[in-house]
């Protein structure tokens, strides 16, 4: 790994605990094994550092949910769209350092990086949304899903994934788990044309 791979590495914890404004260069530099001045040869300051942690975060994110079901034998509408989800909570699971940053992000973002912030997330979500809109696409030519705007089908999915993002961190495993279940069951059932 390269000095500035463990640097965003480092970052990252110290950025997912600490937030933009505790987290420091020289206590980042420190674990990481350099001086702080060395950071500069890496990145030009602070702020550099952040949105590059937080840019590949969603773009691991994403092509981590992409290739599940792109990767898969997954062949039903429903498990597909139901695959999104399902391996964004598996990512949730595993990734708990990026996830707790990515929150903090959302929620939280620093002054001064708020609009960079807005653009990252746009880009990155208009890989996800071309994904999904295939998906609902082939549902509707299938049958499967009323033949609904594709742009409102994509934003309540969105708002589901929202939701269940939040809830992750809220309740215990097994009451998640019931919560999931039962709002892809609503969403499912209300976008589908027979049940």
């Amino acid at each position: 790994m390269t000095t500035k791979e463990k640097i965003k590495n480092v970052a990252l914890v110290h950025f997912a605990a600490n937030g933009f404004e505790g987290a420091t260069l020289t206590a980042i530099a420190a674990e990481v094994g350099i001086k702080t001045p060395s950071m500069y040869a890496f990145f030009v300051n602070k702020e550099e550092l952040f949105l590059q942690v937080f840019e590949e975060t969603q773009k691991e994110y994403n092509l981590y949910v992409i290739r599940s079901i792109t990767n898969s034998a997954i062949s039903s509408i429903q498990e597909k769209l139901y695959g999104v989800l399902n391996s964004s909570f598996k990512y949730n699971q595993q990734q708990k350092d990026k996830i707790s940053f990515y929150r903090r992000v959302i929620l939280f973002p620093p002054p001064g990086l708020e609009e960079q912030i807005k653009a990252k997330l746009s880009v990155t979500e208009e890989i996800l949304s071309n994904v999904l809109q295939a998906i609902f696409m082939e549902g509707i030519e299938q049958g499967v899903i009323r033949n609904i705007d594709i742009e409102v089908l994509v934003d309540a999915f969105y708002c589901l994934m929202d939701g269940i993002f939040l809830e992750m961190s809220l309740y215990d495993r097994e009451k998640f788990e019931r919560k999931l279940t039962n709002a892809w069951n609503t969403f499912w059932n209300g976008i589908t044309l027979s049940n």
